[in-house]
């Protein structure tokens, strides 16, 4: 009976010493047919004595795998017909024992850094053959591993995380001993890439602050290349960097690319993209306040002569869209024309970066309301405006025949939303004013103008004189007796009439064909229309004059020549001589 690896007994009948193993741990005699006494004589009720620990010996029927040796100390047998019994009796045993423990030289394959796993390996140095090897995580100590620990076949273990192993080793003996060695280069964690905003800095370059962290075996190689970049790209392109930022040239998407000293990657990926402004012009009216991409909202005041304004967008990406209004701008553009109502207009500009971020300017155009009260146009029904209408006169004249005795005015301002009135009455511009009466000589003609602010007013004043009467014709004449010739013509200024000798007298009727006229009969005043004093006449001609003098001061004379008749009557009545004498009396 023998075992070969302490783990298991095995039988196995001898006849020769070469029949034994050579690897065997221990053998003792423990069942046989032998030729003892020249027969066949079979042991039974056989017991062993066999020691474990090299120190302690123990006395059974079996003998355990792991005995460090064994002995037969007891059986019975037949012998020539006859029952015996064997014992070997022996109380003390001496033990030739190796007191040297095993030496373990542990080594850790790859020493460097590796993101793999890193194999141990134990070289063990022995008097003894070694019984038994173990390993377990953590330092421990001998007798730890006698209830637990990993059984090993082979002297490796691999190990996938760094810690602290210990590995126990036991010799046939029983002299065991521990050696503990710390796995500390593996580091299966890739860098960990984080970027920061954006900043242009001088000559539009973009700087972007990178920070690359490896809590273990630390950074060995930093990269960044244009556009989407995989791993393999690295092994050969990229540009190296040192520095905690990268400064590039354009907007765009950009791979960074990291490696430590274990072989672990990292890539990521940091998008250059922007919806920002870097600069807002309007033609018209300046921006409050002033321009800066972070402020979205502006305030425009323009004068209320400004109809249209155009909006010029800078993007800073120039791979960004811009609309202005929703009409697409190029960056640096000029817009389309933006007409401007009065008051509050609000103009949206949308920029909108590749990667579909969206920002929305804001500017908000107040058109002030308009401040002009000026006329580009005013006309008289009659008459010419002197000087011409200009937008630096306010004070104009005119003037008009006696025979206009009234007028209107038409009035067009320069912007339509001013107000009108003449002498005090609202006119529509471009439209005739209610008729004006106009006296003789100087007339005074306001219109007022009120722009759509309700604050600026203007004055134009005309001074309209209409010329007095030039008239100085009759319509009529009338003779309170006799007849004239010709037939009264107003245009005919001699005129004859005769009248019996019974006439004495007679009145003139003039009638002046403009009533501001004034009439004097033979010089006396008359007044249109009524009979003068009586006109005596002497027998034959009599020559009445009728001098009509116009307003203006412009005479005309008319003549009418009477001639009475000489009496015919040859006759003397004493009533009439007496009559003369009576007055010769007087």
């Amino acid at each position: 009976m023998f075992s070969r690896d302490g783990k298991s007994v095995e039988k196995q009948y001898v006849h020769n010493w070469t029949d034994i193993p050579s690897d065997v741990k221990w053998i003792t005699v423990s069942n046989f047919d032998g030729d003892i006494g020249g027969g066949k004589n079979p042991i039974t009720n056989q017991k062993y004595r066999y020691s474990v620990d090299g120190v302690n010996v123990v006395e059974s029927a079996t003998v355990p795998a792991n005995a460090l040796w064994a002995n037969l100390s007891y059986y019975e047998t037949i012998s020539n017909g006859t029952h015996k019994r064997l014992r070997y009796e022996k109380v003390n045993y001496t033990l030739k024992l190796n007191p040297t423990p095993p030496v373990i030289n542990l080594t850790k394959s790859p020493t460097g850094w590796t993101n793999g796993d890193v194999t141990v390996t134990a070289n063990i140095s022995s008097e003894s053959d070694l019984k038994i090897q173990k390993w377990d995580y953590g330092i421990q100590n001998e007798s730890y591993f006698n209830t637990a620990g990993n059984s090993l076949v082979d002297s490796f273990v691999s190990i996938d995380q760094n810690r602290t192993i210990t590995w126990y080793a036991r010799d046939i003996l029983l002299n065991s001993t521990v050696q503990t060695i710390t796995i500390d280069n593996i580091d299966k964690d890739a860098p960990i890439i984080t970027s920061g905003n954006m900043t242009i800095i001088t000559n539009q370059k973009l700087e972007v602050p990178i920070t690359i962290t490896d809590s273990k075996s630390g950074v060995k190689t930093k990269k960044w290349a244009f556009g989407n970049q995989n791993e393999s790209y690295f092994l050969t392109g990229g540009n190296p960097f040192t520095e905690n930022k990268i400064v590039v040239d354009n907007f765009g998407t950009y791979t960074l690319f990291a490696e430590d000293h274990a072989g672990n990657k990292s890539i990521s990926t940091v998008h250059l993209y922007s919806a920002d402004l870097e600069g807002l012009h309007l033609n018209e009216g300046t921006l409050s306040p002033q321009f800066s991409k972070e402020i979205l909202s502006y305030d425009v005041n323009v004068m209320n002569t400004v109809s249209t304004v155009t909006v010029i967008p800078n993007a800073i990406d120039s791979t960004a869209t811009v609309k202005v209004n929703g009409n697409l701008v190029s960056s640096g553009a000029t817009s389309a024309t933006i007409p401007l109502n009065v008051g509050s207009n609000t103009i949206l500009i949308e920029v909108t970066a590749l990667n579909s971020t969206k920002k929305t300017y804001q500017v908000k155009v107040t058109r002030a309301l308009s401040s002009n009260a000026n006329l580009i146009s005013l006309t008289l029904s009659s008459g010419i405006l002197s000087p011409e209408i200009s937008s630096g006169d306010s004070n104009y004249t005119a003037s008009v025949e006696n025979a206009i005795t009234s007028l209107t005015i038409t009035p067009t301002t320069a912007d339509a939303t001013a107000k009108i009135k003449v002498n005090g009455h609202a006119v529509n511009s471009g439209t005739a004013s209610n008729s004006i009466p106009l006296n003789v000589g100087v007339n005074t003609v306001t219109i007022e103008v009120t722009a759509e602010d309700d604050t600026t007013q203007r004055t134009y004043t005309i001074t309209i004189t209409r010329f007095p009467s030039s008239n100085a014709n009759l319509s009529d004449l009338t003779l309170s007796t006799g007849s004239y010739l010709p037939v009264f013509n107003g245009g005919d200024f001699t005129y004859t009439a005769s009248v019996e000798n019974a006439i004495t007298s007679l009145t003139v009727t003039p009638t002046a064909a403009d009533a501001t006229a004034k009439i004097k009969v033979n010089g006396h005043a008359v007044s249109s229309g009524t009979a003068s004093n009586p006109i005596p006449l002497n027998v034959g001609q009599n020559t009445v004059t009728i001098e009509v003098t116009a307003e203006d001061k412009t005479t005309q004379t008319y003549t009418v020549t009477v001639t009475r008749f000489p009496s015919s009557n040859a006759n003397l009545k004493k009533s009439n001589v007496e009559l003369w004498k009576f007055e010769a009396i007087i």
